[in-house]
């Protein structure tokens, strides 16, 4: 993908990497593995491999996406935002679009903190949910983007 991944961004576009494994592969492939052996096996190899495809990219040009799929089921399994934003980081992008608006992940607008992401990384928290055929009213998808707000810079 090293290949396709410079001519994006050298076409001037903003790469969008999609790196569902770091949120629902837990769930969907590696079930067998603790959550523990899923991080330091598979998400830190993913981020070491997706690493090497960017290299020599600008960071500014980039944004990873981090999703726990949108299939139907209970999502029961499903890890929390904060045991893979870690491993996430170490990717090297400047943004991260987060999916924040599914009901398993609502909640975890609360749990990023200023002292945990003091660098000048970007988050996008994706604040209209996907998995129903609901339209969310605008007070709502405000009301989301205000509570990021909250505990973020609202320049990050």
């Amino acid at each position: 993908m090293k290949t396709e991944y410079r001519a994006i961004v050298e076409a001037g576009f903003i790469l969008q990497i999609d790196a569902p494994d770091l949120g629902s592969a837990r769930n969907n492939q590696y079930r067998h593995l603790s959550d523990d052996e899923f991080l330091s096996k598979i998400a830190e190899r993913n981020i070491a491999a997706l690493n090497a495809a960017i290299e020599g990219l600008p960071a500014d040009r980039m944004r990873l996406h981090i999703c726990w799929g949108n299939y139907e089921g209970p999502h029961t399994h499903d890890l929390p935002l904060l045991k893979i934003i870690d491993i996430a980081f170490k990717a090297r992008v400047e943004a991260f679009s987060i999916e924040a608006a599914n009901p398993r992940h609502d909640h975890e607008w609360e749990d990023p903190q200023d002292d945990q992401n003091s660098d000048d990384r970007i988050l996008i928290p994706g604040v209209i949910d996907s998995t129903t055929n609901f339209v969310e009213h605008p007070r709502l998808v405000a009301q989301r983007i205000l509570r990021y707000a909250e505990v973020i810079d609202r320049e990050r």
